[in-house]
Formats: structure tokens, C-alpha cells, sequence
């Protein structure tokens, strides 16, 4: 089986939002959909969450979407899903309850409104989301700092550089394809990305902090959105 949590967006997470009941109207649907997937899985109100235990097949993502859209046809407002990893029968339903949670807040985190998030997808966002953002925002500028000083255009394209040769394991002749840049063009830009954030390219201690901080950026919810 594996555990969906749904909660409308910009509701709070906090107890007192707990306490509070989903909307009826809402729940009712919930109920309807996930059953039209899964006639075994059992579906209800938990506070202000909508709960589901569903069979392992029937939770995919696509499933799942499909759920949050027949909900969405009927009730005003975006709901987001959390998934939990698949666990063997009934004594995984805690742990898988509390993983849905955390796909949940970190999906909404990182996804947006509407967002779909598997507990198993969020890689390195489980442990960013439970970082304060003043923290997270502290790291990016200590990391990538020197470069969003420059001027906005020198500084896109240093960043989109950065990002793609990441994207690329740090592969020149497969980036400078992507770019369309020429192969000196880009080892031109690797230097001068080199001279102001470090020997990423040799240095695993660095090329870590510059990934992890790339990441940061790609959070909605952190300041550092307001750089790109």
C-alpha cells in the first residue's frame, strides 16, 4: 500500500489548521475518486488533511494526478498531494502516513500550488526543507555570492553556464553542444565561474556547495528566487 495526504493550498500546517475539519465537499469527492481507483482503499478526513491507503499499484503518480483532478473539477481551490514510499501491509501505515506528510509540505515547498510530491523523488529536498530559510539564504549568498553581484546579463549567463555544465556532470563538449557555445567560449566562462566561487571542477568539497546551493535556488519559497 502506499499513503496519500491532501491539503488544500494555503492552508497552514500547524495544529491549530489540524484541528480544523477538510471541507466536506472536498472530502466527499476525495472519497469517490480515490475508491474509482482503488474499490479496497480506505479514504477520509484527518483534520484538515484528506487521507487515503491505497493499493501500491493504484498509487503511481499518474493515479494519483488523476485523483487531485476529479477532486479539483468539483471544489474550489488547488489541492496538493503528498505520496509515501510502498510499504508491505497495515503496520507500514504510520511511517507511511508521517512520509506522505513530509512529501506533502516539501512538495508545496518546492512545487508550487497543485504540486504532486512521492516521498522517494525529493532527494536532497527532505533535508532543505527543514532548514530555516534565512539559513538556506545565508548559504546561498556565502556560495554564489561573487557572482550574483555582477551585472544582470554577465550574471544569467554565468549562472545558466554553471547550471548546464551541472546538468552535464560537468561534460564540456556535451554543454558547449547544449549552449550552442564554442569550446573555448565555454572554457573561457569555467574559468571565470572558477575565479569567483572556487576549483569546482577539481574539488569535490566545492563542487558539493555550489550543487547544493543551485538547489537552494530552485526552491519557490526562498528569497534566492528573486536573483534569477
Amino acid at each position: 500500500v502506499v499513503v496519500l495526504v491532501s491539503r488544500k493550498d494555503g492552508a497552514d500546517d500547524d495544529t491549530a489548521a489540524q484541528k480544523r475539519p477538510a471541507n466536506e465537499r472536498a472530502l466527499e469527492f476525495w472519497i469517490s475518486a480515490v475508491r474509482s481507483k482503488d474499490r479496497k482503499a480506505a479514504a477520509a478526513g484527518l483534520g484538515a488533511e484528506l487521507v487515503a491507503v491505497i493499493g501500491a499499484e493504484h498509487g503511481t503518480p499518474p493515479a494519483v494526478r488523476s485523483i487531485q483532478a476529479e477532486v479539483a473539477q468539483f471544489v474550489r481551490g488547488e489541492y496538493a498531494v503528498g505520496v509515501s514510499r510502498v510499504h508491505r501491509g497495515p503496520l507500514g501505515i504510520p511511517a507511511a502516513y508521517q512520509e506522505a506528510r513530509s512529501a506533502l509540505r516539501v512538495g508545496r515547498k518546492i512545487g508550487g500550488p497543485g504540486a504532486v510530491a512521492a516521498y522517494d523523488d525529493l532527494g536532497l529536498f527532505k533535508l532543505l526543507a527543514q532548514v530555516e530559510e534565512a539559513e538556506l539564504q545565508t548559504f546561498v549568498d556565502e556560495v554564489l555570492g561573487p557572482l550574483t553581484k555582477l551585472p544582470e546579463q554577465e550574471r544569467n549567463e554565468l549562472l545558466k553556464t554553471l547550471e548546464t555544465l551541472v546538468e552535464f556532470n560537468m561534460n564540456m563538449a556535451e554543454t558547449a553542444r547544449h549552449l550552442h557555445y564554442h569550446y573555448n567560449t565555454l572554457r573561457y566562462r569555467l574559468a571565470k565561474l572558477e575565479r569567483l566561487l572556487g576549483p569546482f571542477s577539481s574539488s569535490t568539497a566545492t563542487a558539493v556547495k555550489v550543487f547544493v546551493a543551485l538547489q537552494i535556488r530552485q526552491m519557490p519559497t526562498s528569497a534566492s528566487t528573486n536573483q534569477r
